[in-house]
């Protein structure tokens, strides 16, 4: 009994065209980045769409820089505003003196 080897890929197929372009070094210049990215939208999109995503991704980029010191801002402001908070009710307590520390009985006058 003989046993034979099937092939399931004929060798005009496009996968095999594409294994042998791979082979044989791929496109001549890829450009791998954000350059790339830019220089293909603008080959592949009308002039005005191109400008719009430009714009577009730039917005967001400047979001998701931004976004961080935004949230650490308001971590930091809202912390402040519970010290003052804390700071107003010793006050009226008369647990501070004038330099702004805990004194541990109010001051008589």
């Amino acid at each position: 009994m003989e046993f034979r080897i099937q092939h399931l890929v004929l060798p005009d197929s496009e996968a095999v065209k594409r294994f042998l372009f791979w082979c044989r070094g791929g496109p001549k210049e890829v450009r791998i980045g954000m350059e790339g990215i830019v220089e293909q939208i603008f080959k592949e999109l009308p002039f005005g769409v191109a400008i719009a995503i430009v714009v577009f991704l730039g917005i967001l980029l400047i979001l998701w820089l931004l976004l961080p010191l935004w949230v650490l801002f308001i971590q930091w402001n809202t912390a402040k505003i519970k010290d003052e908070i804390r700071n107003l009710i010793e006050l009226e307590r008369g647990g501070w003196d004038e330099k702004g520390e805990d004194t541990a009985e109010p001051k008589e006058d």
